[in-house]
């Protein structure tokens, strides 16, 4: 049966015009007054208004979770236990309809809703019921006169950020054990799906006591950052991307309380050639296991986005794979026959188009897909793209770098030594799949790959008791007896190493960049302009690891910047250019159309980058405007902009100003030249820029950023941060 869309006649979904946030067991308005529109991204049309809250609502929200938490923690296994059941009986009663509200909201097929998301989130809140009931504290005996007892004990506010691709399903994962161990909490929605977790508060809200479960909406930058770094909570979960995540650890760390983070994936998926002996079931099955890298529109942080094929089976395998591949009907995420409904936003089908391109520039082979399709009536605006298969070799950045969309990236591998080879060569560690009839040596790879959950033989079974973990980058932990110690005075601590380097108070352009070339992944810098300043902006970023990019008006400069190590953009006119003047030294003039491309495919750049370092002057202008407002607001979130053009006259990045940093309700920070203590830098930006290099190098040392407060320099700059 197709479903009517939410708050259409027939639709078991009802919808207000507006919503507020879930504060003490009662719906507050956002003390700010202001809301925002909810986007469907099957149409692209409002679902509805919800609240953009600021800080003060956090505030209100840990008000009600501290007066509720002592009663809470207090009450016993059996009461809490009683309260986690009546919620999952709650959910099950009222499945379609949240089925379909996080279909809408999302843009997952009602498919798996129905299937997946929703049944889990109530196995979720039921597994932890009976799971807390099973908890028992100790005793040990000394000597015959002394025993120490040992208690589980909750922590008592715990703030939890909540993910696009999952929204109630994450919701489930990270409140259930939270509630079972004796917690209150404080959730934030994630912005592009807030509304199917206020539909759920409808459901479940009666049968919590007031104050023990807070929602508050509002913008990542702001509100996430305002319950991240806020004194009255005890513990941080997030679930999101990477960058981001390397912000709520300093959050975190700052206060010294445990995080939790479930962030970024690039898992391999391996296809031994005895998967191909015989044509039947179980080779059925791993050709499905193959194309599962489309479950959810891609945007799951385990997808087996990398395949690896044995290569004397891969064109056998592969064109069943594609045949598969070709098959998915992709439309109306409330019809179930859909097997794939829209990317959840504009941004993130821009940025899945962007590296496809990526990807065909470096040499991939497009197998499948690679386009947004033609989704005609009322989806024709919705945020659709094709499910995507490329081929390459593992170095490429397809490989690599997590896209989070449909696109699978597959390459050959001769025997099983070459195969782990190329599966452990990523920076992540989170999942991995391995197809073999051989049950040895699904065993040898099973132990051998370094990923916290390796399937064989199937691939995103996600039951509540497995246990959940990850290498490497990804500190996580969260099993049935992980996740009540992380909620409990007794929780554990292993598995934050990553947070020594990123805790440092001074949270700006530095340790950012130093963080994320040192502790998680090379960062992906721009640098706009190829001068002097740009020069040495680019050296310094390679050096300490970055993955850097390079624009110039000046075609001369591609030798010198990739001799740096660097990319050079094939941009063939400056961007601020009149069309048809053939600006930049190039071959011939461009079209206005052509230039319209060249500005589009610059910004495209620019809004993927994690920092952009922008350096073009004229002397006695205004400098060029490189980086306009609406493509800073396409930026991620924890991204940088750092103008060492700005000045009176105006610099390259709309909105800065010279000796100043602005962070953007969008969570990101724009830096204006001068931002250093004006005993090292002046407004110049060659001077600025060599400060800049001779700053890094003595703050950087074996790739980790040294902070001495002993140290004239970093006492000086540190003074300017607080300033």
């Amino acid at each position: 049966m197709k479903y009517e869309p939410p708050g259409r006649t027939g639709s078991p979904v009802d919808v207000a015009p507006r919503y507020e946030n879930f504060i003490g067991g009662k719906w507050e308005a956002p003390t700010t007054g202001e809301y925002s529109t909810n986007l469907c991204p099957a149409t692209a049309k409002p679902i509805c208004e919800v609240p953009k809250s600021g800080p003060e609502d956090i505030e209100l929200a840990l008000d009600a979770a501290h007066s509720a938490k002592d009663k809470w923690g207090e009450a016993s296994t059996t009461q809490r236990a009683a309260v986690l059941s009546a919620v999952a009986d709650a959910i099950d009663a009222h499945r379609e309809e949240l089925a379909v509200a996080e279909s809408w909201d999302n843009g997952k097929p009602v498919r798996e809703t129905l299937a997946a998301d929703i049944p889990l989130a109530a196995d979720h809140f039921r597994y932890f019921a009976a799971a807390i009931r099973a908890e028992e504290s100790s005793i040990t005996e000394i000597d015959k006169e002394t025993i120490a007892y040992h208690f589980r004990e909750p922590l008592g506010v715990v703030g939890q950020i909540i993910p696009f691709n999952f929204p109630l399903l994450m919701a489930a994962w990270k409140l259930a054990p939270a509630l079972a161990a004796g917690n209150a909490t404080v959730i934030k929605p994630a912005s592009p799906t807030p509304w199917s977790i206020l539909k759920l508060m409808e459901v479940i809200g009666d049968h919590l006591p007031p104050g023990v479960l807070n929602v508050v909406n509002g913008p990542g930058a702001e509100i996430g950052k305002a319950l991240a770094t806020n004194k009255r909570i005890a513990k941080v979960a997030f679930t999101g991307e990477t960058t981001t995540g390397r912000l709520i650890m300093q959050y975190a760390a700052q206060n010294i309380i445990p995080v939790t983070l479930e962030l970024g994936g690039k898992s391999p998926n391996i296809f031994f050639n005895d998967v191909a002996a015989e044509d039947d079931d179980f080779l059925n099955k791993a050709v499905e296991g193959l194309v599962l890298y489309a479950f959810n529109k891609g945007e799951v942080c385990t997808c087996p986005s990398r395949a690896l094929i044995q290569e004397d089976i891969y064109e056998e395998f592969m064109a069943r794979c594609l045949e598969r591949v070709r098959a998915i009907k992709q439309g109306d995420p409330l019809d179930p026959a859909t097997m794939i409904g829209p990317q959840v936003s504009r941004q993130q089908v821009e940025k899945i188009a962007s590296y496809v391109e990526i990807g065909l520039k470096e040499g991939a082979e497009l197998l499948a897909g690679g386009h947004r399709p033609a989704i005609g009536g009322e989806f024709a605006d919705g945020y659709f793209y094709e499910p995507t298969v490329l081929k390459g070799h593992n170095k490429m950045r397809v490989f690599q770098e997590e896209i989070f969309g449909p696109v699978l990236a597959v390459t050959t591998f001769k025997d099983e030594a070459e195969a782990l080879e190329i599966a452990n060569d990523t920076l992540y560690g989170l999942g991995a799949g391995v197809w073999s009839r051989d049950t040895n040596r699904t065993f040898r790879m099973g132990r051998a790959i370094k990923a916290g959950r390796v399937w064989t033989n199937c691939y995103h079974q996600y039951p509540a008791g497995a246990a959940f973990g990850g290498y490497k980058v990804l500190p996580r932990t969260l099993s049935r007896a992980q996740s009540m110690d992380a909620l409990t005075s007794q929780a554990s601590v292993a598995g934050y190493k990553a947070a020594l380097v990123a805790a440092d108070s001074y949270d700006r352009f530095f340790p950012m960049l130093t963080t994320a070339a040192g502790t998680m992944r090379p960062a992906q810098v721009l640098v706009l302009g190829a001068g002097v300043a740009g020069l040495q902006a680019i050296a310094t970023a390679r050096r300490l690891g970055a993955v850097v990019s390079a624009y110039d008006v000046r075609p001369a400069s591609r030798g010198e910047v990739e001799s740096l190590g660097a990319r050079f953009l094939d941009i063939q006119s400056p961007p601020n250019g009149e069309p048809g003047t053939g600006q930049g030294g190039y071959a011939r003039e461009l079209t206005e159309q052509e230039q319209r491309a060249q500005r589009e495919a610059l910004d495209a750049h620019i809004a993927r980058s994690e920092i952009v370092i922008t350096t073009a002057q004229v002397p006695g202008r205004k400098p060029p405007l490189l980086v306009t407002a609406a493509v800073v607001e396409r930026m991620k979130p924890g991204s940088v902009v750092v103008d060492l053009a700005a000045s009176e006259l105006g610099g390259n990045v709309e909105g800065t100003e010279p000796d100043k940093t602005t962070v953007l309700d969008n969570g990101v920070t724009l830096i204006g030249a001068g931002r250093l203590p004006s005993a090292m830098a002046t407004a110049a930006s060659t001077a600025y820029a060599r400060n800049l290099v001779a700053l890094l190098r003595h703050l950087v040392r074996d790739g980790e950023l040294v902070l001495d407060p002993a140290d004239e320099i970093t006492a000086a700059l540190l003074g300017g941060a607080s300033s």
